[in-house]
């Protein structure tokens, strides 16, 4: 089914029509997702909290252990997008860094996802995501901080299919220190890119500084390397902190 205003703000992010999938996720002030999925053919994200329905087409036409690989930064608690790319045949990394949740993520069990407890920086003193959690209910880190391409030479992987990333707002300063110092690790994605896009005064996105790195993501990814929008998901976030930086105001992103 169709649902307007989620189709109205995708069009803020991306021109098109996108189909709304039929199904709601995480808590009542989300949106559904609406996707450009060619053949409406999706791997179920799981149906649990921040579900993604990932595009078929866009992953390797073999999906076993060694031909597709996952990396799943932010879990929260909530296994059902790894475990559901797991049961698909692909092999799961899933990291955070996050203390009250370790006992819980170290006790999960699935023959084909391993957790780290490790989290993504960007430059070696990136605080972002700590900060991010301290703004949110997550707390704490106690995880050792690596970036992207730190924890692919540790775990001896030259290509990631599929990298899903919600770490409150980590993901700028990650991306914009690859695209400055490590720019032939964003060379290693060669599928799929899933994120949890932070855009509010609280989750690293306040200062002109913060600003640029977001440009840096999109000139980087999106402008040099083409990579395009299949899928958008609203989350208004939460009431006590939707003030978006004043320049993504003025170009149209709702206050609020």
């Amino acid at each position: 089914p169709w649902v307007p205003c989620a189709a109205e703000e995708a069009r803020w992010w991306a021109p098109g029509l996108f189909r709304a999938v039929a199904k709601w996720t995480h808590c009542c002030n989300k949106l559904p997702a609406i996707t450009k999925c060619p053949g409406d053919r999706y791997v179920d994200g799981g149906g649990e909290l921040d579900d993604v329905a990932v595009c078929r087409s866009y992953l390797p036409a073999a999906l076993t252990p060694e031909t597709c690989t996952v990396y799943s930064f932010g879990i929260a608690g909530a296994w059902g997008f790894d475990d559901s790319m797991a049961d698909a045949g692909c092999t799961v990394h899933s990291f955070d860094p996050t203390a009250k949740f370790r006992p819980r993520h170290e006790s999960h069990v699935h023959e084909r996802v391993t957790f780290h407890y490790v989290g993504l920086r960007g430059r070696p003193d990136d605080s972002s995501q700590a900060e991010g959690n301290a703004a949110t209910y997550y707390g704490a880190l106690g995880g050792r901080m690596l970036d992207l391409g730190e924890i692919m030479e540790e775990l001896g992987h030259k290509r990631i299919d599929v990298l899903k990333l919600d770490c409150e707002g980590c993901e700028w300063e990650a991306f914009a220190h690859l695209a400055r110092t490590k720019a032939h690790v964003l060379d290693a994605l060669r599928g799929v890119l899933i994120m949890e896009i932070h855009v509010t005064e609280e989750l690293a996105m306040k200062t002109n500084a913060d600003f640029r790195r977001f440009i840096t993501f999109y000139e980087e990814l999106v402008e040099k390397r083409g990579w395009k929008l299949w899928s958008v998901h609203i989350n208004p976030g939460g009431f006590a902190d939707r003030t978006v930086h004043s320049d993504l105001a003025s170009l149209g992103l709702k206050q609020g």
